[in-house]
């Protein structure tokens, strides 16, 4: 008779057990969703009634007109200052370089009529040898 009552007492210490034990379970499932949220959530969003009042179908077009013309903002407009080129000095000797296609690089491959040539474009660069300084313009 004593061993049933002793694993009667055992069954209750151990169902007050389990259920304290799930208690603690759901405890640390809230903190790490919380923190997961923490981590990984929305920080700084906010819903305003503005917002709210995109998607209300009662919202009349009037009282979403009224709410443009009250949000008017002006901006002063500016335009970027470019800093000014340094050209290079006329006295500075110059060797002249031009690059030209080749022959058959001229025809079309389509319709093999001949290329015209559109514009020049110059590039200019410093070359620096000791004692000696030229401009290069290519073309």
């Amino acid at each position: 008779m004593r061993a049933i009552l002793d694993t009667a007492l055992s069954k209750k210490q151990l169902e007050a057990r389990i259920h304290e034990l799930e208690k603690q379970v759901k405890l640390l499932e809230e903190q790490n969703r919380l923190l997961l949220h923490y981590r990984f959530g929305a920080k700084t969003e906010t819903l305003s009634e503005n917002q709210l009042a995109l998607f209300d179908s009662s919202a009349t077009e009037q009282q979403i007109a009224g709410s443009n013309q009250t949000e008017s903002v002006n901006i002063k407009s500016h335009q970027r200052k470019r800093s000014p080129r340094i050209g290079f000095a006329d006295d500075l000797p110059k060797r002249r370089f031009e690059i030209d296609l080749e022959a058959h690089e001229k025809t079309c491959e389509c319709c093999q009529s001949q290329l015209t040539r559109i514009g020049d474009g110059t590039t200019r660069k410093v070359e620096f040898i000791p004692a000696k300084v030229h401009v290069i313009e290519y073309v």
